[in-house]
């Protein structure tokens, strides 16, 4: 028995990012020491109860579609709205996961009005997962320099899951990093030691 997965139907898509339908969800990060929330992390979502809804559709769709990095300026729009609309303000961070791939794109306006509006209010932490420092690395150094540039922190996600990344992490110089889950639920081999 072969399991088939269908393909929304790409106006779905269009509906969702030509009515800003896209939205976040903020997931909590806790200071372990003090168990207080040090920051939210910002998480895409398409439009409850749609087919897109959860990330892997509608990330998939916008990837069939060609249209990727107009869905990754709109999950940016997305998480800076929803921190701006519910007053976070700069006391906890605001998480928000970036792609290389938008380095020498266009930003859209409203983005940039948002961004505007964010770099006076937030505290904002472009996270940035590991996997992209060794597929686009002149792109993510370009990225963490524009960060930087503003003030803003740095966050490196799944950090252990590409060892040969690890060579990057001076150039970086990120102020968190996230490990991968491997490294702390699956028991390390001697090689996986050698390597961390």
């Amino acid at each position: 028995m072969s399991v088939t997965t269908s393909v929304p139907d790409p106006r779905i898509l269009d509906r969702v990012l030509s009515r800003d339908r896209v939205r976040s969800v903020y997931q909590p990060i806790i200071d372990l020491g003090t168990g207080q929330v040090a920051a939210y992390e910002a998480l895409a979502r398409g439009p409850e109860g749609s087919p897109l809804e959860s990330p892997g559709a509608l990330f998939a769709s916008a990837r069939m579609a060609g249209r990727l990095t107009e869905l990754e300026w709109a999950c940016r729009a997305a998480a800076l709205r929803g921190a701006l609309d519910a007053n976070l303000g700069a006391q906890v961070s605001l998480f928000i996961n970036c792609e290389p791939s938008v380095v020498g794109t266009h930003m859209p306006t409203n983005v940039s009005t948002l961004f505007r509006a964010a770099e006076r209010k937030l505290r904002i932490v472009l996270e940035l997962t590991e996997r992209d420092l060794s597929r686009r690395p002149a792109d993510l150094l370009r990225l963490v320099a524009w960060a930087r540039d503003r003030w803003w922190g740095v966050a490196l996600d799944d950090v252990g899951a590409e060892p040969e990344s690890l060579a990057f992490l001076p150039f970086i110089e990120p102020d968190v990093i996230k490990l991968d889950m491997r490294l702390i639920q699956d028991t390390l081999t001697a090689e996986d030691e050698l390597v961390i």
